[in-house]
């Protein structure tokens, strides 16, 4: 039994010695090799990172593409490019061959090329900034202007403290008369009377608001328009139809070029409204 003893004593002995000069770092097994903790390998870990990355990639790429269209639903609108057509409004000033342009809510004035002379006879010489509402392309930074809608070389309206225009404005004098045509309705007045339509339509050249079997025909032309009483210019030409009365004067596109009233089929002006 003393023998017994002793040799467990000794045994335990060793095994407790191991212990201690084994440190932190690793324990013996049973064959008496030290064992090396379980650790991921260098290769291991770098497959494991490049596998998280092409999920994440993907994952990405899933985000950028455009949701199904359901079935009744309307294609979503593509979010238009920077340098793309677009409708501006700001202050317009030229002195010599330079124009400068500042966008309503712009801190600075950008330099604004006019290869096709939109701009001419709408802005002063010599410097004097008038309001004015433009479609212009390409970068913001340096953009180009493509049609004249309306300017005001003047400084007689609001300017950009008036409310952003959506559709067309029209208007002529002797007799006076006004007509806004947008997607909220087309309104027709004079000192005398108003009439409130529908929001207008195409029919061939002309745009076509009702109310009821009753209709008013606007027809518009992209021919430079002044008006004779306050020098403001516009774009376009206007002939307004309301039953037996015509209405000339001058007409300033929407500031929207994306805006285009959807088709209809012919019609006949409606009566006059005292």
């Amino acid at each position: 039994m003393r023998t017994m003893d002793a040799v467990g004593a000794a045994v335990v002995g060793i095994l407790a010695g191991g212990m201690a000069c084994g440190g932190g770092g690793s324990s013996s097994g049973p064959s008496g090799v030290d064992e090396v903790p379980a650790r991921a390998l260098p290769s291991q870990e770098a497959e494991r990172v490049e596998q998280a990355q092409r999920i994440d990639a993907q994952l990405q790429a899933l985000k950028r593409q455009p949701r199904p269209v359901l079935p009744g639903e309307e294609p979503p609108t593509p979010a238009p490019r920077a340098d793309a057509t677009r409708g501006v409004r700001g202050m317009l000033s030229r002195k010599g061959e330079t124009i400068s342009w500042t966008a309503c809510g712009a801190e600075a004035p950008v330099t604004l090329s006019d290869p096709r002379s939109v701009t001419q006879g709408a802005v002063m010489t010599d410097g004097t900034p008038g309001y004015a509402e433009l479609w212009i392309e390409g970068n913001p930074g340096s953009p180009s202007a493509v049609a004249l809608l309306f300017a005001d070389p003047s400084g007689e309206t609001r300017g950009c403290a008036q409310a952003a225009r959506t559709g067309w404005r029209a208007g002529g004098n002797e007799p006076f008369w006004s007509l806004t045509a947008d997607p909220d309705g087309t309104v027709l007045s004079t000192p005398e009377w108003k009439v409130e339509l529908g929001t207008v339509t195409r029919q061939e050249t002309s745009l076509v608001a009702k109310a009821g079997d009753e209709a008013l025909i606007l027809d518009v032309e992209p021919v430079p328009c002044t008006d004779d009483m306050a020098g403001s210019r516009y774009g376009h030409t206007a002939r307004v139809r309301w039953h037996d009365t015509t209405f000339t004067g001058c007409a300033a596109g929407p500031l929207d070029p994306t805006w285009t009233p959807k088709r209809s089929g012919p019609v006949e002006p409606g009566p006059v409204v005292p």
